[in-house]
């Protein structure tokens, strides 16, 4: 439910980031962050959403941000990780892909 308390530390490190690294403008991510406010959805989705960013260049600036390492194909399984433990309709809703299972 929104609340206006979408700007997060991470999202102000990631909207100031998108600004002085040139891939928007200020007036392109207050657009964005509006629309988070209104859809209570996370600021990297609305910029893709709205056509602001790809998301293979919003993944770039995540690496940047963050150091992670981005994910290639090699890095996928050929087969199902976790098959009949998570439902596909719930990993599409979390746009998630389990690549490894640890146990614990």
């Amino acid at each position: 439910m929104p609340d206006g308390t979408h700007r997060t530390a991470s999202t102000i490190l990631l909207a100031e980031h998108l600004v002085d690294a040139g891939r928007l403008t200020p007036s392109s991510v207050a657009r964005a962050e509006r629309m988070c406010a209104l859809s209570g959805e996370a600021l990297g989705s609305v910029l893709t959403r709205l056509g602001l960013i790809s998301e293979p260049d919003l993944a770039d600036v995540f690496v940047e941000l963050r150091g992670l390492a981005l994910a290639g194909p090699q890095d996928y399984p050929a087969t199902a990780v976790l098959p009949g433990e998570m439902s596909r309709k719930y990993l599409e809703r979390v746009r998630a892909i389990p690549t490894t299972r640890r146990v614990r």
